[in-house]
């Protein structure tokens, strides 16, 4: 018996339950309802799109941030934005044609960084 409002939190249902799928898109729902009230509708799409459009090397990072995360319980989301912000002036700084990785105060968004460099590298060639 499911009480509707604990499914697959506290109640294990199977996967093809008609009713955790209805609740599962009702919960996708609400979710893209919040985040294009927050960002704009623009920016939603053009952010759906590049997803769309690159399923695999979003696949991959995912797995690099939850392979950092599994590895060592001490890293905060912070270390993860620090990571995001230093990959970003990395190839920020490649688009101008110079190769140079940067590196901060923080070791762990240092290799969280390098892994999602390498893992980007991988889908350039």
């Amino acid at each position: 018996m499911c009480c509707g409002e604990k499914r697959g939190v506290e109640i294990n249902c199977p996967l093809d339950c008609r009713y955790f799928v209805e609740g599962q898109k009702q919960h996708h729902m609400k979710i893209m309802h919040q985040r294009i009230r927050k960002e704009g509708a623009g920016t939603y799409v053009r952010r759906a799109e590049l997803y769309g459009r690159n399923p695999e090397i979003f696949a991959s990072l995912e797995m690099t941030f939850a392979r950092a995360f599994r590895e060592n319980n001490e890293i905060k989301n912070e270390d993860l934005v620090k990571a995001l912000e230093l990959l970003n002036k990395t190839l920020e700084t490649e688009k101008k044609g110079f190769i140079y990785q940067h590196q901060g105060d923080n070791s762990y968004a240092n290799v969280i960084s390098e892994s999602m460099l390498s893992v980007i590298s991988e889908y350039k060639d």
